[in-house]
């Protein structure tokens, strides 16, 4: 496997998971459309008829949009015998500010050759054949702003004329559901897995190497005196003065004795000497060889030669913090790692993830701080003194760039210095009910103006409100996800999340807003997003991958896929939101614990995780490599990341990271400017409030806000 810490694969959202923000008034289905409901400057389109009785074209004041009635013989109008649409100019969003300090993928970045034709098949696209629409209800959707968009009627779009820029509007028949079909000639992105090509062969260095453990002098044997023959004291006769025929006469053995004793005494000695030290194919012993008990007493350890199991004098121990994985995913890996390296043992402690970062800091400023935790990327400004950078013979700078996925290297530096190496990848794709979008005939939107619409055909109301939501979007009491999906509409629409107080934002907010105020496609009294959509109470819903696992847990029965996110221009922007494992700075043991993530971060390890996870849910957590993306390409969950993943771009409007910090700030200063936005604050108003929030915020955890 977040705007408080994410809950992981398998976990139902629980009850203090959920916004307290107080309840939004909605307005009545009878006050959509109206101009009371009309967003500060939104206009919207009029026709105005001439003094000879024709429609005459009509400028729309501030969007330099202007509309045409429909000439059937004309070469304007907006469709012709064949079904075809004329081109179109696409505009593109502003720039995002440099000071946002966000790398966009750069071709050839990632070199990638794969052929995307099987996920093209897995990943349908709003894109219907000729043959298929109709003439008099067919709508041609150019890629346009969010400005653009927010003005637009839910039922119909403007579609630029490729002759002279007049808009026309084609209206649908009573009863009937507006039907997309992108223009001719819009270059929407290509969607192929990854959208650019995968290594054929990667280059990566060796596993780590294991440290031996130092090796202990031999003991010092200490020698037994041989014992020498005792004289009788009655024994009148001197030795050294005895006289041959004396010693002739007395002939007993007995007198060799002490020889014979002291000769075996010594062969025994050399013998022991000789099994010990030559014998038993060692010219060491370890200290452990002999231990001493509770009460004092030295034992020596008398196993077979050649059986002993070695144990080093010292063994260290470290302590990981993981997050979500169970221990029974990890602890295989960990074994092998500490197989390799003898006198060290991992200590790996799952923790919870209520009030989860500030422990984690506050334990890494004490010498009682795990040596190895997971930290979502994020945080990095937070945790930045604290974390221990990846030395370059465990990971080399070369090896970061060429596996692993733009955001990951842009996002995980201090000081030119990667701190951290993630083994997991996730972000924000469109959840969809197969069986929904198949009975109205539609497939999965590809861009913003197709997923207003669509929204809206599949929303079905009745006098008590709505009973089955088109998109859980629009407010934040209960769209889990909110934060990242307002994101996504920001950077797509080229605002500068360090100065918000833009139109950029005032935009995407609008436009966020109106699919509660002005479209209706949903409202805060429905269920939590994810439990609406596990129960087939919404189509259409935005989340990370790991809420597939709560989805079917809820309800197994249900058929969903994923879409790649929509897209507003030809200029593909994604999201993502993922979980590293960073060195503890403060550790006496951080070599060490560095190149424990150089073992557990590699191909084989990864797709170890992957396995041993797939077995206590539906599937692993992403690969956090480009270079292994095409492992997980079949997943009809997973895919849609992967797809995004090179495009991806991430700030500090994580959900459910729970951290009390730097994501849950800055989400609740935009929570409480939707939440005015709804009950008819001035998006002006709200975004100064915006505006001043966001520097007090950055400057707290000293980011520059140029």
């Amino acid at each position: 496997m977040n705007n408080q810490p994410l809950p992981k694969p398998s976990q139902i959202l629980k009850n203090d998971d959920k916004n307290n923000s107080a309840t939004v008034a909605t307005p009545p289905p009878s006050a959509l459309g109206d101009a009371s409901n009309k967003q500060p400057g939104e206009v919207k389109p009029t026709v105005v008829p001439g003094s000879d009785g024709a429609i005459k074209p009509t400028n729309i004041a501030g969007s330099g949009v202007v509309v045409k009635p429909v000439d059937p013989t004309s070469p304007g109008g907006v469709t012709n015998p064949t079904g075809v649409s004329k081109p179109v100019d696409l505009a593109k969003p502003t720039e995002v500010s440099k000071a946002m300090d966000i790398t966009k993928p750069v071709d050839g970045k990632q070199e990638v050759v794969f052929d995307g034709t099987a996920a093209k098949s897995r990943i349908p696209l709003a894109q219907k054949s000729a043959s298929n629409l109709k003439p008099n209800n067919e709508i041609t959707l150019p890629p346009t702003s969010l400005s653009a968009l927010s003005s637009m009627s839910s039922n119909t779009i403007p579609d630029v004329s490729s002759k002279n820029g007049a808009a026309m509007v084609a209206p649908l028949k009573p009863g009937e559901g507006p039907l997309v079909k992108p223009a001719g000639n819009a270059q929407m992105p290509e969607r192929t897995v990854l959208g650019r090509p995968i290594p054929q062969a990667m280059r990566g260095e060796e596993l780590p190497k294991g440290m031996g453990s130092s090796v202990p002098s031999p003991r010092v044997l200490q020698e037994k005196s041989s014992p020498m023959p005792q004289m009788s004291k009655d024994s009148g006769s001197d030795i050294r003065g005895a006289k041959p025929k004396y010693a002739k006469e007395n002939k007993s053995v007995l007198k060799f004795l002490p020889f014979i004793v002291g000769g075996m005494i010594l062969l025994g000695l050399v013998g022991f000497i000789y099994s010990k030290f030559i014998g038993g194919g060692s010219s060491s012993l370890p200290k452990q060889e002999s231990n001493t008990t509770d009460t004092g007493t030295t034992n020596v350890n008398s196993g077979e030669t050649g059986k002993r199991t070695e144990v080093p004098a010292q063994q260290t121990e470290l302590t990981y913090w993981g997050l979500w994985e169970p221990n029974e995913v990890v602890e295989g890996i960990i074994s092998d790692f500490e197989t390799l390296h003898p006198g060290i043992k991992i200590n790996y402690v799952k923790q919870s993830h209520k009030d989860y970062r500030e422990r984690l800091q506050t334990a890494l400023g004490t010498k009682e701080g795990p040596d190895i935790f997971r930290f979502h990327a994020s945080w990095t400004p937070m945790l930045k003194t604290s974390l221990f950078p990846i030395p370059t013979s465990v990971i080399s700078s070369k090896e970061f760039k060429d596996n692993y996925y733009p955001v990951v290297t842009d996002q995980l530096v201090v000081g030119g210095q990667y701190v951290g190496v993630p083994l997991m990848y996730d972000g924000l794709a469109l959840f969809y009910n197969v069986d929904i979008l198949e009975s109205a005939n539609e497939t999965p939107p590809s861009t913003w103006a197709e997923l207003r619409l669509l929204a809206t055909k599949l929303t079905v109301k009745s006098a008590n409100g709505i009973e089955r939501a088109g998109l859980a979007i629009g407010n934040t009491k209960n769209v889990d996800h909110f934060s990242d999906i307002l994101a996504v509409l920001m950077l797509q629409n080229g605002a500068n999340f360090a100065d918000p107080n833009s139109q950029e934002t005032r935009d995407a907010l609008v436009f966020y807003t109106n699919f509660v105020l002005k479209d209706g496609v949903w409202n805060d009294k429905l269920p939590s997003s994810t439990i609406a959509f596990a129960r087939g109470d919404v189509a259409m819903m935005f989340a990370p991958s790991w809420r597939a696992h709560d989805i079917s847990a809820q309800n197994p029965e249900l058929k969903f896929k994923t879409m790649t996110l929509p897209q507003l221009s030809d200029e593909r922007i994604a999201w993502g939101s993922y979980w590293a494992e960073g060195v503890n700075a403060g550790s006496k043991n951080k070599e060490i614990a560095a190149e424990f993530l150089g073992f557990i971060s590699s191909d084989e390890n990864l797709m170890k995780l992957y396995s041993k996870a797939s077995e206590v849910r539906p599937f692993g957590e992403i690969y956090p490599k480009a270079s292994m993306a095409e492992k997980l390409v079949d997943n009809e969950v997973v895919a849609s990341y992967l797809d995004d993943a090179v495009y991806a771009q991430d700030w500090y409007l994580n959900s459910f990271t729970h951290d009390n910090g730097i994501n849950d700030q800055m989400i609740k200063y935009y929570e409480d400017g939707i939440n005015a936005m709804l009950e008819g604050e001035k998006a002006d108003d709200v975004l100064l409030t915006i505006e001043q929030g966001t520097k007090q915020v950055l400057k707290q955890y000293g980011i520059s806000t140029k």
